[in-house]
């Protein structure tokens, strides 16, 4: 999904230069629909090799969660800083070497579930580490062990949970954005307690999200150059996804 968020930022970019007529229409979609499936799941590959180099211990026990999530999270940082070393950015060294000395404090676990939770951590801006900001990331158990659920790319979003379809079980949405563009990541947990990352929505202009239960939610986005052009989309519990109207 990181070809989503790249082509939303270009296109905001683009309509930012366009002077404002109160009947302009966008050339593009203000609320962009993906249904996920297993082709379009894309892992980031540092993500992947992190993994592969992290000593994650067995058991399902709260403890455990964050003593994996603090071994995942140090390797990452560590390649972070590496590659500043490097690079001879200092200033990104510096903060590099912060963020991993109070690491092990700034993990909390936000929701925990018997097969899934969600943990609050560090997380960098697009470049830099001038901006770190505290984010959301879902985790799984999985044959017993605690591991960072990588089927999803948006690493920067802040979390929901919701039973958004009415099942009786907790949902989770994720979402977050910079330059007036937003996506949303859309989890569906079921009745053994597994979590499927759903779909992913890309929001382009004044969006307003309403986040109900009993199939209630609403995502409503009003183009830039025209307060009287809005698209609009909510949860469909037949289809157990977000349509658009």
């Amino acid at each position: 999904m990181k070809k989503l968020i790249t082509l939303l930022t270009i296109l905001v970019c683009l309509s930012c230069k366009k002077k404002p007529e109160n009947d302009i229409k966008p050339d593009y979609q203000l609320i962009t629909i993906f249904d996920i499936s297993p082709e379009l799941i894309e892992k980031d590959k540092e993500e992947v090799d992190i993994l592969k180099n992290t000593t994650l211990v067995e058991g399902n026990s709260k403890e455990i969660l964050l003593q994996n999530a603090f071994n995942y999270y140090s390797n990452f940082w560590q390649s972070k800083k590496d590659y500043y070393v490097k690079n001879d950015i200092q200033y990104n060294i510096d903060s590099a070497n912060a963020i991993i000395e109070n690491l092990k404090n700034d993990i909390s676990v936000v929701y925990n579930q018997d097969k899934f939770a969600i943990l609050n951590k560090p997380s960098q801006g697009i470049d830099e580490l001038s901006d770190i900001s505290k984010t959301d990331d879902i985790w799984i158990l999985e044959n017993n062990i605690w591991k960072p659920f990588l089927d999803y790319s948006a690493k920067f979003q802040k979390s929901t949970r919701i039973d958004i379809n009415n099942d009786g079980f907790t949902d989770v949405i994720l979402k977050g954005g910079c330059c007036d563009t937003e996506s949303i990541s859309i989890f569906l947990s079921d009745k053994n307690g597994d979590i499927k990352y759903t779909q992913e929505i890309g929001l382009i202009g004044n969006a307003k999200i309403e986040l109900k239960e009993k199939c209630l939610s609403k995502i409503e986005v009003t183009f830039f150059q025209n307060e009287d052009y809005k698209e609009t989309a909510f949860f469909n519990c037949k289809s157990n996804k977000f349509v658009l109207k």
